[in-house]
């Protein structure tokens, strides 16, 4: 995680709603920041009668370019996000093998 030739994605359900200014979430934003990543959610995931929280996301590398996107899929009590990445170069098995051998 401290290689700064590598760009990595962290995503999934966090319970810390991004919504609001509290401690949890706080103290993950400094976590992360210590590694480069900034949340990248910041709109409500699940929408209930009473309320909106946003307690999935999507943590980026500070410097990387990308677009989000709320997709309502209606399927679970989870909206879906989509993230579109802007400048990203995926290397081919061939790459991947000449790096691990090197």
């Amino acid at each position: 995680m401290h290689n700064n030739k590598i760009d990595f994605i962290v995503c999934g359900d966090i319970n810390i709603n991004y919504l609001e200014n509290c401690t949890k979430k706080q103290q993950l934003d400094g976590l992360l920041t210590t590694h480069n990543l900034k949340s990248t959610v910041h709109f409500p995931t699940r929408i209930a009668t009473e309320s909106s929280k946003a307690k999935d996301n999507i943590f980026v590398h500070r410097s990387g370019n990308y677009t989000m996107h709320r997709l309502i899929n209606a399927l679970s009590g989870h909206d879906a996000q989509l993230i579109m990445l802007n400048n990203v170069t995926i290397p081919n098995q061939a790459s991947e093998a000449n790096l691990i051998t090197k």
